[in-house]
């Protein structure tokens, strides 16, 4: 097995999880029947903690870590030859037309599990290139959505990849509100996600404090290797059809979807010269954090 490579980058050592490495901690292969759509695996890379007090990859640093990270992700999250849905380019279409209404009820609408992994083929090549954080929530949905139809010895795994992907949202959105210009967006989207999937969050908070450390280290890295590719994203910095002070109360992100190819002034980052601003100063502890148990929980 190939060990964990190691970059120096502004005088620290920073160890990247070999692919090889991280298919021995998780997989989530495909079905065994032939007629089943052909999917990766996809896998939490590395059995080393989250730092509580930066992110995987800090900004700053050089981007050769980010690319070498970038480079094993592919191979997970956007392979050559995976079989897609039948109308992916019309989900391209509408993704880049900002037709987010649409998309969504496309996405979770009813399908049968073959189709269901379709979806989810396209989903995380999304991710992997930077998709708006509504195909995150969808990529969460999807994975849930499968567990019952998985084998017996797949479906913690399935669980277990939807939690990655939430987590991922969140991180998403804790990044992309910088721009925003107003903290109750974030707030709202954050409250979508809880909300959305509070059963998988109950879940992820019963595992071993080991293997929810694998999971939170997976979803910062999924930060990191998409961060260059990532756009603003309008879902994330508006809400509803119309640009109401105060929205009514949400019945998840599909309810409250900005309208199509809605624009939205993004500005610099509020966090400029202030740590305590930055998203990614904490970023770390608060994708772990929404998977652990309150404190004075058994961990």
């Amino acid at each position: 097995m190939r060990r964990a490579v190691r970059r120096r980058t502004n005088g620290r050592m920073i160890r990247i999880p070999t692919l090889a490495a991280a298919l021995a901690v998780l997989a989530f292969a495909s079905l065994a029947r032939s007629d089943t759509p052909a999917r990766a695996p996809v896998v939490v890379p590395s059995d080393r903690p989250p730092d509580p007090d930066r992110p995987v990859i800090d900004p700053g640093m050089n981007p050769s870590p980010t690319t070498i990270l970038r480079n094993e992700y592919a191979a997970l999250l956007d392979p050559p030859g995976r079989k897609m849905p039948a109308d992916a380019a019309q989900l391209d279409a509408m993704l880049a037309a900002g037709q987010y209404a649409a998309l969504y009820a496309r996405l979770t609408g009813p399908r049968t599990p073959d189709e269901i992994l379709l979806d989810i083929n396209w989903e995380q090549a999304g991710i992997f290139n930077g998709a708006s954080v509504l195909v995150t929530f969808a990529a969460v949905d999807d994975e849930l959505r499968y567990v019952p139809f998985a084998p017996p010895d797949k479906q913690a795994p399935a669980q277990q990849t939807a939690m990655v992907f939430g987590l991922y949202a969140l991180a998403q959105l804790k990044v992309g509100a910088s721009v925003c210009g107003s903290p109750f967006v974030s707030e709202r989207r954050l409250q979508e996600l809880d909300q959305q999937f509070a059963a998988m969050w109950k879940a992820g908070r019963a595992l071993p404090a080991a293997q929810r450390a694998q999971l939170a280290q997976f979803a910062l890295n999924t930060e990191a290797v998409t961060r260059p590719v990532r756009q603003h994203d309008v879902v994330i910095c508006s809400w509803g059809p119309t640009k109401d002070a105060e929205p009514p109360a949400s019945a998840g992100i599909g309810s409250d979807l900005p309208a199509d190819g809605a624009s939205y002034p993004f500005g610099a980052s509020d966090s400029m010269g202030n740590p305590e601003r930055d998203p990614y100063t904490h970023l770390a502890a608060e994708v772990l954090g929404q998977i652990s148990p309150p404190t004075g929980a058994p961990q």
